[in-house]
Order: C-alpha cells, then sequence, then structure tokens
C-alpha cells in the first residue's frame, strides 16, 4: 500500500487512516491492527501518524496512533487518542 499512499502524497493527499469492523464489544484496538499500524508507519516516513478506527455495537471507536520519535520510523507507536462517535442510522 505505500506506493499507493506515496502517490496520493505526490498529488498532495495525504492518507489519515482507516476504518474498519470488529465483532460485538470489541472496540479496542487489536494486536494486528497495532502490527498493521507499526508496518504502515515504518514504510510511510512522511505520515506522522494513523487514524484507525473500529466500527461495533453502532459506535465508532477512533484512534490515533503516532510515532514516539517521529525521526525515527522504527520507533514503537502509541495510542495519541482515541474518541468515541454514535453512529446514528435514519
Amino acid at each position: 500500500m505505500s506506493h499507493i499512499v506515496e502517490d496520493w502524497f505526490a498529488k498532495g493527499l495525504v492518507m489519515l487512516g482507516f476504518v474498519h469492523s470488529h465483532p460485538p464489544h470489541a472496540s479496542s484496538l487489536s494486536s494486528a491492527d497495532v502490527l498493521y499500524a507499526k508496518e504502515f508507519l515504518r514504510l510511510n516516513t512522511t505520515v506522522p501518524g494513523i487514524y484507525m478506527g473500529i466500527v461495533t455495537n453502532d459506535q465508532l471507536f477512533l484512534y490515533l496512533l503516532m510515532r514516539k520519535n517521529s525521526r525515527v520510523p522504527d520507533e514503537e507507536v502509541y495510542i495519541h487518542e482515541k474518541y468515541i462517535y454514535p453512529i446514528v442510522i435514519h
């Protein structure tokens, strides 16, 4: 995916993150989610962080994962912010 993000960046677009679903009552990031974020940030050194959204139980749990040290791409990531939004369907 990094070449796609690099193409977007060259056009002035930046991928901020993505949203996916989890089973009911699983609102936390999985270990696979965190590994994906680490790999994404390792491959995309121009991006300081990534939003990862989880949809479950009619809510959106949005996490912002950042590098601990923006100059070291392989550095550990951490959850910088967590937001919770209700999903309203009319």
